[in-house]
């Protein structure tokens, strides 16, 4: 998984440091958008709360990459050792995009290819996607699960030769009893990161349809500026069609790289596949609203004072990202 070389390598360097705080989000990214004092203007989703964070005290977590959150492994090692690679080519490239889109200067196919790679990576690592994926997991698991569990007879054998292999005694009242459970399926499934960590071998696939799709990039012009947050690329889904739902290029994906650029993502039609738009503070606003929507817990920002107008139109509403959803659903089109 992630790269061999650089597991062997790891494994070969005994002196290397266990990292044990793994950002999520790269501090490098986290600092262009906090203010001269490196400080990060937070908005707490959940707890509509306002604060002031250095911009290197979030976006962590005790061992995010192991197996198990929280548990030193040998994989969040190697994640760690493959994620530190791409943050040291990162800022050079975010910073050779943005003078490029202020300076209106060609952006070339490998530039936008990079970002691509960037983005693709901050997507794969949010812990947002960590959330849908162990979702799907544990939904899918409850229907292999449920649809055993419809056949009486079947559940019965199945259940009977397990115990058999395993050497434990079973009466069939207890084969009933859990038989019920799985059909009931209120109950948890405990997800390891397993599932999510795997998607590290797909960042090319993803990056190469993120750079095939057509890019709006948007440029905040007055005083307004765009946020991010601990999902730096969120996604949004259009309206559901059919039985499986928006491919990933039906999606829209939005990335801020500075506080006065954010890069919109939509299906690849014909035409230029970069747009320069200049946006309004009204327009920003919305951007804002559905990076509020589509974010797990925070969003980081040079100031507050867009915050304040998100949590009054929220007042009116329980949770907050009830009235973000009014909002952003102006845009969708």
């Amino acid at each position: 998984m992630i790269n061999s070389n650089l597991k062997v390598l790891y494994m070969q360097d005994s002196k290397k440091q266990i990292a044990e705080d793994q950002h999520f989000v790269p501090r490098s990214y986290l600092k262009l958008f906090s203010n001269e004092k490196n400080m990060l203007s937070v908005l707490d989703l959940k707890n509509r709360r306002t604060s002031i964070r250095p911009y290197s005290s979030v976006c962590y977590d005790k061992f995010f990459y192991g197996i198990e959150t929280g548990k030193a492994d040998e994989v969040s090692q190697v994640v760690e050792e493959y994620l530190k690679y791409i943050e040291n080519k990162t800022p050079r490239i975010l910073n050779d995009f943005n003078v490029k889109i202020l300076n209106n200067e060609h952006i070339s196919d490998g530039l936008r290819y990079n970002i691509a790679c960037i983005m693709s990576v901050m997507w794969i690592r949010s812990p947002y996607l960590r959330k849908q994926i162990n979702k799907m997991t544990e939904e899918a698991t409850k229907w292999t699960l449920g649809f055993d569990a419809g056949n009486k007879e079947l559940y019965f054998n199945k259940t009977k030769k397990l115990a058999r292999e395993n050497n434990i005694d079973v009466t069939d009242e207890e084969i009933e009893e859990h038989r019920k459970l799985v059909l009931d399926q209120k109950y948890k499934i405990k997800s390891t990161n397993y599932h999510h960590l795997v998607l590290f071998d797909k960042v090319e696939n993803f990056a190469n349809m993120i750079y095939a799709k057509n890019w709006r990039v948007h440029i905040a012009d007055g005083s307004y500026k765009f946020f991010t947050s601990d999902t730096p690329v969120i996604e949004w889904f259009p309206e559901r069609k059919g039985l499986y739902g928006a491919s990933f290029l039906d999606r829209k994906h939005y990335f801020a790289t500075l506080p006065t650029i954010l890069i919109e993502t939509i299906y690849p039609i014909s035409g230029k596949n970069l747009i320069r738009k200049r946006v309004n503070d009204s327009k920003v606003l919305m951007l804002n609203a559905v990076r509020v929507e589509n974010s797990l817990n925070y969003c980081y920002g040079t100031d507050d004072k867009q915050y304040r107008i998100l949590l009054n139109l929220a007042e009116q509403n329980n949770p907050i990202k009830m009235a973000m959803k009014r909002i952003y659903n102006v845009i969708k089109n």
